[in-house]
């Protein structure tokens, strides 16, 4: 959340910046976490005191299907992450994001699975952004396997959207 924060406002649509796109590099050392995360350090391999998290934001300039093309040539191609190795997770209600994983970087639809709002659906807090996301993982596994969930320790996330992200309104309502 803390990199997505300093957007609110522009997600909100309360301001507009002089620029369509933008990338942050963060330095982050794990306090706590939405998810409790700080009790799963030390036991897992994702689980690390300090990390540094990346994000690219779009404004309008790119959308759900760009985002998803991006961070597939960024890791296969740039980072040269082999794509039989790489599993999507996606909200379980966002066809489009499933069709965009299969029609653009081609990505096996048994490779792509399909989690509650609990995996992938990103939010700052009860009200305010939120929206469907989309996980890349790298199954660090020695034999092919299910993805299962994302606390296994066979698979390293390795990217995370939040895509075109919507309201929460304090009736709980999403716009």
């Amino acid at each position: 959340n803390a990199g997505m924060n300093q957007f609110k406002d522009v997600f909100l649509g309360r301001e507009q910046r002089s620029y369509t796109m933008a990338t942050s590099c963060q330095k982050c050392v794990r306090a706590g976490g939405k998810h409790n995360d700080l009790d799963n350090v030390g036991h897992t391999r994702r689980h690390q005191t300090f990390f540094e998290m990346l994000g690219n934001f779009s404004f309008g300039a790119y959308f759900k299907k760009e985002a998803i093309d991006y961070a597939w040539t960024l890791l296969t191609r740039d980072f040269r992450l082999p794509s039989d190795k790489l599993w999507v997770t996606i909200f379980r209600e966002d066809d489009d994001a499933a069709e965009f994983w299969v029609s653009g970087p081609g990505v096996a639809r048994d490779r792509i699975v399909r989690l509650d709002e609990k995996d992938n659906f990103w939010q700052m807090g009860d009200t305010g952004p939120c929206g469907p996301c989309s996980e890349i993982h790298c199954d660090l596994g020695p034999a092919a396997s299910e993805l299962g969930h994302t606390n296994c320790c066979r698979d390293l996330e390795s990217r995370v959207h939040a895509i075109r992200p919507r309201s929460r309104r304090p009736s709980l309502t999403i716009t």
